[in-house]
């Protein structure tokens, strides 16, 4: 059981901070939507639509790769968790 407690402490805590920086892009990405909705014209009229739509690709990417960082360690820490209650069931019952 304490095995259990300090693995779910240490992936909790990573996941808990990659959280709030996928948050965290995920509110740049919105507030560029809401740039872009509303600048469209200086946007247009400045030529900057590439810039635009690179800047959104690497905040999406970078979005994704922490998302899928978090979700690798939710499977890591199932993973575990579920290892060492078996090994603590085995040992109780052999």
């Amino acid at each position: 059981m304490p095995v259990t407690a300090v693995l779910a402490a240490y992936f909790q805590k990573k996941m808990v901070a990659l959280g709030r920086q996928v948050r965290e892009i995920n509110s740049c990405i919105t507030g560029n939507f809401n740039e872009g909705i509303t600048g469209a014209r200086t946007i247009k009229s400045l030529v900057i639509e590439d810039k635009i739509c690179s800047d959104f690709e690497k905040e999406t990417d970078q979005m994704y790769r922490k998302a899928m960082h978090s979700a690798r360690l939710k499977g890591l820490l199932n993973a575990c968790t579920t290892l060492a209650t078996s090994a603590a069931l085995a040992i109780v019952l052999w």
